[in-house]
């Protein structure tokens, strides 16, 4: 009889919990979900950031690719231009030589 009685206050203790943690679960369960949703909510704006930061992203690049590319275009202009200037001073210097050497023969 007594084996009994402990296996019956056994089997309610067991109830007890069950129904204890039913009543638990109908508290986290909702909590849980809400955790769920709001990540999914923070990786959807995560998500929409990311794609909002990738064209200003790219935009930067762009520019700071033109740009690079304009000053190599400028440099490149300046060194022809250079060039082009050297090549003038030594066509000068050598008609001003020609000139001077005809110079002194219709003198002599």
């Amino acid at each position: 009889m007594r084996r009994e009685k402990a296996a019956e206050a056994a089997a309610r203790e067991q109830i007890i919990a069950a129904q204890a943690q039913e009543e638990a679960m109908k508290h986290v369960l909702p909590f849980k979900q809400r955790q769920i949703e709001q990540r999914q909510l923070e990786a959807e704006a995560e998500k929409t950031d990311a794609h909002q930061a990738r064209p200003k992203a790219s935009a930067q690049a762009r520019r700071i690719e033109a740009s690079g590319e304009a000053d190599a275009r400028q440099k490149l202009a300046d060194a022809e231009a250079y060039r082009a200037g050297a090549r003038g001073q030594g066509e000068r210097r050598a008609d001003g030589a020609r000139g001077r050497g005809r110079d002194q023969r219709t003198r002599s």
